[in-house]
């Protein structure tokens, strides 16, 4: 016998994949209220017997205690939906025990009720009992339930109903496609085929092609077309046309970083391969030539720098040959951004190995410069520690020392006001130096 019904952690329900030990609990779970169901016969005053038999604080109960009470839960909201929310809301045990019943039992309302009297049951929920919701949302997609959604959608709008639409969509089955999308026109809902599309191994092209369909309907088209999930979804699908993706409404920058991330961590992990020196730019070159043709030959620029964002972490000095045709103030003012905007959990080592490829420069890039410092020494500190100060203070003279010092003692200034106090005497640099008496 499975052990008493209980629902996720109500602070992190989704912070892991489940188990096949939990997976298989569930099922068990499951199995064992259906058969409950079954034979179970509710007394006239549901909300009577659920207070009657109120867990007492310390006390342990047997399984058939949690089976009985699950479902009294279950047949209250059958009865009377409205009553059920409210006694819901009394207490978090109560409202506790009605999540975990929508979650193990979500399938068996549709199956009992059918659509409508499920439908109608959770539009007495409030409107944060999101579980009850998706259980009915995803009964009405692995059904296929056109209808059932149609009048899911004139009952709810807004975030609501969107949420809806998706969960639904996440688990209508693919070959049904064509009442999914005639459901989708039907309710003016993108979000039905956002959802489906939501679900591993299904193409973004399928989208593509619905929105260049004009056999269906030029306003449904437009709220797809226009759709901030159909711009992502298709900044991910290297299988649609580049020029097409720009024409729906992708920016090139989400289109490089999409692309060229599927790229280099598809058969092979090509970061991992650079970092140690089995790969060169040249061969990441030739990958992506072969991969994104579009990509490198209309915008390769672009694609260039992406492929540089990506790399850059690894082996800064290996990844400049992708940057050898920008020009040097544009590549500086690149790899300055990159230095501020990137290495939050790479060794302190690879982010100088960047800054060393970057000289001195204008009085902008020398305050970038200082800029990327301070950001990252304010979070390598945090990381590392002791060993970060060592690192810094044993760096060979020059700039990036200087503004190494000058950024520590930044950061440990309220901690260690004395450590800073040394940090800021070891700095020799004038124009930091002004700015630590001018900051007194």
């Amino acid at each position: 016998m499975a052990k008493a019904l209980t629902p996720p952690s109500p602070d992190d329900p989704f912070s892991s994949p489940p188990t096949r030990a939990q997976i298989k609990l569930a099922r068990q779970i499951r199995s064992e209220m259906r058969e409950f169901l079954d034979r179970f016969q509710p007394p006239d005053d549901i909300a009577a017997a659920l207070k009657e038999s109120e867990p007492v604080e310390g006390q342990t109960y047997d399984d058939d205690f949690w089976l009985r009470r699950s479902a009294l839960v279950f047949h209250f909201l059958d009865r009377d939906p409205a009553a059920a929310f409210k006694w819901a809301k009394e207490t978090s045990k109560n409202f506790q025990l009605l999540d975990g019943v929508a979650i193990e039992l979500g399938p068996e309302f549709f199956r009992r009720m059918g659509a409508e009297k499920a439908l109608e049951m959770v539009s007495h929920a409030p409107a944060d009992y999101y579980q009850i919701r998706a259980e009915v949302g995803r009964s009405i997609g692995e059904h296929a339930d056109a209808s059932g959604f149609l009048a899911a959608a004139k009952m709810m709008s807004g975030q609501q109903g969107e949420w809806f639409a998706r969960t639904t969509g996440g688990e209508w089955p693919p070959e049904k496609e064509g009442e999914l999308i005639q459901a989708a026109v039907d309710a003016k809902s993108p979000m039905l085929i956002i959802g489906y599309l939501s679900e591993e191994g299904r193409k973004g092209d399928f989208l593509a092609e619905l929105v260049l369909d004009e056999l269906l309907p030029a306003d449904f088209r437009e709220m797809l077309r226009t759709n901030e999930w159909t711009r992502e979804i298709l900044a991910r699908t290297p299988e649609v046309p580049v020029s097409l993706r720009l024409e729906l409404g992708n920016n090139i920058d989400a289109i490089c970083s999409g692309d060229l991330i599927k790229l280099l961590t598809t058969d092979r992990d090509w970061a991992f391969a650079f970092r140690h020196g089995v790969a060169d730019a040249g061969e990441i070159l030739k990958l992506a030539e072969a991969g994104a043709p579009e990509l490198m030959r209309d915008h390769g620029a672009k694609a260039r720098e992406h492929l540089f964002r990506e790399l850059a972490e690894e082996n800064p000095r290996a990844a400049m040959p992708l940057l050898q045709n920008i020009p040097e103030t544009e590549r500086n003012d690149l790899l300055l951004y990159i230095a501020r905007t990137h290495f939050e959990q790479v060794e302190p080592a690879k982010f100088l190995e960047l800054l060393e490829q970057i000289p001195p420069g204008t009085p902008q890039q020398w305050e970038a410069r200082l800029d990327a410092w301070n950001r990252r020494g304010a979070t390598n500190h945090q990381r590392l520690q002791e060993a970060y100060v060592e690192w810094v203070r044993n760096l060979p003279a020059g700039i990036d020392r200087e503004m190494g010092l000058y950024s520590l003692a930044r950061s440990v200034e309220a901690q260690d006001p004395a450590l800073a106090a040394e940090l800021r005497r070891e700095v020799s640099d004038p124009d930091l130096q002004s700015r630590i008496n001018t900051s007194r």
